[in-house]
């Protein structure tokens, strides 16, 4: 049965931490460059042509690592090579490099045409002939991609007067899109994920959603760096992303025939972001007031602090999870907001605070003592005399939140949270013994797993604790696993009585009270996880 529980809580922690990690554009200053370019697959007609059926030529310069580049390599009635991308060290925004691109006449003589200046992630192609009419190109693939970004940002530069629209362009999808490549007036060659076929321009067959998209134009930034952050918008239901692909063109990308000749384009620190603020925060139907994304703390009225449930949060960031925690003794409901990777603030994480104002009659309690977990199911004995701290926080009308932290199935697993039981009733008899009883339904623990829970228990009047906690797990796949969770007080006994060690410890009374100055008696020493009696 220890095998099968052990099975069982791998799972629940697999299940638990398969949350997206952070991607990122690559190579994000350009601080990195080839020595030598890769290959743009070339189109033509035959003869002098390059092969209609395409050949991959490589490109001449140089192009930033893990990026591909629009420089020419091609062959209409002659040879031609021209170099569009450029290591610029010169005009730079941070570090040593940036990207130049540049449209560029190329051809014989007045036979011709301007070729764009663009990098991008996927494979770039081109048909030329010299009909200048049929010439086409772009690029297909791309690279594997399953975050979801919520905008991208950088630098850029504009030194020309052209007029012409540069393009910073971003997409994602899943599946596979099938289209043709080649003459633009009759493209004969089968590809997979083409830019104009992803984006739905094209005819394609296959079974590719678009997941999400951004195509910002501007024609000058004033001859200055500019920063410009542009929104990526996702398409309802259609899924999550296996594919992406980014290009930053500094001609207009989409239509050949708007290229002009010098037109000229910066870019450095280009990057994705991922949101993690929010847009708004509601408590009970109603927005906080003032609220605002980068404002992170809020005074609210009155002493009653909202259950969790009464509040609403709207995430700025598509791949954004939060968390909600009520400190009844501090009057505070704090938000901390997650996401995948950094957002505008180079930070993953923001935490809202509302400050409420403190009710003098709740009262926090701490009680030390020995924790016992044991399951018939999942092979006995878990946990022995395990020292913990349980937490008490009186709500001063007859109602109580237990807190029982850390809570594991043996000593050597993973914390799977805290036990809370919220509302739990405090009933004093004459004898100064108070008794606990709650429970709360479809408790989450370690991330996936779910509980039911069952509070009974007593605490004397001199602190001694007593407490049962009915943990049934009703997830796990093989029917509901019962496991009993025992709490009780350091109370009797001088066994183990040690002097006490050098190192910062924690020490309590033999009624669980914490002690600063222990001496003259017989106290509780927490340290490490461990509790031993020591004489003072």
């Amino acid at each position: 049965m220890k095998k099968i529980y052990s099975i069982l809580l791998s799972a629940a922690f697999v299940a638990s931490s398969s949350i997206a990690s952070a991607q990122q554009l690559p190579n994000v200053g350009f601080e990195s460059w080839k020595d030598a370019c890769g290959s743009t697959e070339a189109f033509g007609t035959g003869g002098l042509t390059s092969s209609k059926t395409g050949e991959m030529r490589k490109r001449p310069g140089v192009e930033p690592t893990d990026w591909n580049g629009s420089s020419i390599n091609q062959k209409v009635i002659m040879q031609k090579q021209e170099t569009l991308i450029f290591d610029e060290t010169t005009e730079k925004v941070s570090g040593s490099h940036s990207v130049k691109m540049q449209n560029k006449f190329v051809g014989v003589g007045s036979i011709g045409s301007v070729a764009p200046g663009f990098i991008t992630l996927a494979t770039p192609w081109v048909y030329a002939i010299s009909t200048i009419e049929e010439c086409d190109g772009g690029a297909y693939g791309g690279v594997a991609f399953t975050a979801k970004p919520d905008a991208i940002t950088g630098k850029y530069k504009r030194t020309d007067t052209t007029g012409e629209n540069s393009h910073i362009i971003v997409y994602l999808w899943n599946g596979t899109f099938t289209s043709n490549v080649g003459s633009k007036s009759a493209p004969s060659q089968s590809r997979t994920n083409v830019d104009r076929a992803i984006w739905g321009t094209e005819t394609s067959t296959g079974d590719g959603k678009l997941v999400a998209k951004c195509d910002y134009t501007f024609t000058t930034t004033d001859g200055a760096w500019k920063e410009i952050t542009v929104p990526i918008e996702y398409v309802a239901g259609a899924g999550a992303p296996t594919m992406m692909n980014a290009v930053i063109s500094g001609g207009d990308y989409w239509t050949r025939a708007n290229m002009l000749d010098g037109t000229t384009l910066y870019a450095d620190d280009v990057k994705f972001l991922y949101y993690s603020r929010l847009k708004d925060i509601k408590v009970g139907g109603v927005s906080v007031a003032g609220f605002n994304s980068d404002t992170y703390n809020y005074s609210m009225s009155g002493t009653t602090l909202p259950a969790e449930s009464d509040i609403e949060v709207s995430h700025m960031g598509v791949g954004a999870s939060h968390t909600i925690a009520i400190d009844k003794v501090n009057a505070t409901v704090t938000i901390t907001v997650t996401n995948a990777g950094n957002d505008v603030d180079n930070v993953a994480s923001h935490t809202y605070v509302l400050q409420y104002e403190k009710n003098a009659n709740v009262v926090k309690k701490e009680y030390p003592g020995y924790l016992n977990v044991s399951s018939d199911m999942l092979g006995g004995q878990l946990i022995k005399d395990q020292a913990n701290t349980i937490t008490i926080i009186e709500n001063g009308d007859g109602t109580c939140t237990f807190i029982l932290p850390d809570f594991r199935l043996d000593a050597e697993s993973e914390s799977m949270g805290d036990i809370t039981v919220e509302n739990v009733t405090m009933t004093t008899g004459a004898d100064g013994v108070t008794t606990y009883k709650g429970s709360v339904t479809d408790m989450s623990l370690a991330g996936d797993l779910l509980a039911n829970v069952e509070l009974n228990g007593t605490i004397t009047a001199a602190g001694v604790v007593d407490m049962v906690i009915d943990v049934v797990w009703t997830n796990s796949g093989m029917g509901d696993i019962p496991i009993l969770c025992t709490f009780t007080s350091f109370t009797s006994g001088v066994e183990n009585i040690i002097a006490a060690p050098q190192g910062e410890v924690e020490y309590y009374n033999l009624q669980g009270v914490k002690v600063a100055n222990p001496e003259n008696g017989v106290f509780i020493r927490v340290q490490g996880g461990k509790a031993t009696k020591v004489v003072k």
